[in-house]
C-alpha cells in the first residue's frame, strides 16, 4: 500500500457488461472508508473515525486523464474513492458514454473535471459527491432519471459548479446536504 500513481492517460476505451466499476480509483484497501461501494453511507463510527496521518503508506493518484471511455452496461459507471488525508487529485474525464444500474459517486477529491458525459442509469443519483472540491461537471447529457441528477454531502464540499445539463430540467434535481455549505454548488 501507498505510492504516487500519477500523469496517466487512458484514451478509448470500449467495455461491455462490467459486474463492478466500469471506472474504479480506491484509495482504501480496506472497508473502512466513509461512503459504501454502492453510495450509501456507512454507520457512523466509520464516519467519525480520526484521519489517518499521511505516511509513505499512504497512496497519492493525481493528474489523470480519461478520454473517449464507452461503457455499456455496468454496475456502476465511476467510483472515485480518495482518503480524507490525501484527496484525489486532477481527474479529468471527457467524453464518457455510459449505462449502468448507478452512477458516479465521487469522494475526497480535488480538482475534478467532467465534460461530454453521457449517462443513463437505472437508479438515481446520477452523481453523488462528498466532501469533494473544486468540481466542474459541463456537456451532460442524462437521458433517464429516476433520482437526483447529484447529491452534494460533506462539510469539506466545496466549489462545485455545473453548466450545462441537457435532457432534463436544472436545479430541481440537487439535494444538498444540510451540512454543506450554502454556496458550495453554482450553476453556471
Amino acid at each position: 500500500r501507498g505510492g504516487v500513481v500519477e500523469n496517466i492517460y487512458i484514451n478509448n476505451i470500449y467495455m461491455k457488461n462490467i459486474p463492478t466499476e466500469a471506472i474504479r480509483f480506491n484509495m482504501f484497501y480496506d472497508y473502512s472508508a466513509p461512503i459504501r461501494e454502492d453510495g450509501k453511507d456507512r454507520p457512523s463510527p466509520y464516519l467519525e473515525r480520526p484521519i489517518a496521518a499521511v505516511t509513505e503508506k499512504t497512496p497519492q493518484f493525481r493528474n489523470i486523464k480519461m478520454q473517449n471511455i464507452y461503457c455499456r452496461g455496468a454496475g456502476q459507471a465511476v467510483l472515485l474513492q480518495g482518503l480524507p488525508e490525501m484527496a484525489l487529485e486532477n481527474i479529468v474525464m471527457d467524453n464518457l458514454v455510459m449505462s449502468a444500474k448507478r452512477g458516479i459517486v465521487c469522494v475526497d477529491a480535488d480538482h475534478i473535471e467532467m465534460t461530454k458525459i453521457h449517462i443513463s442509469v437505472e437508479e438515481g443519483p446520477v452523481m453523488a459527491y462528498y466532501n469533494s472540491t473544486n468540481v466542474m461537471i459541463d456537456k451532460i447529457f442524462i437521458p433517464n432519471l429516476e433520482g437526483p441528477l447529484v447529491t452534494i454531502n460533506g462539510d469539506k464540499t466545496g466549489n462545485i459548479k455545473i453548466r450545462q445539463v441537457d435532457g432534463l430540467p436544472g436545479k430541481d434535481l440537487v439535494y444538498v446536504g444540510k451540512e454543506v455549505s450554502q454556496d458550495a454548488l453554482s450553476w453556471q
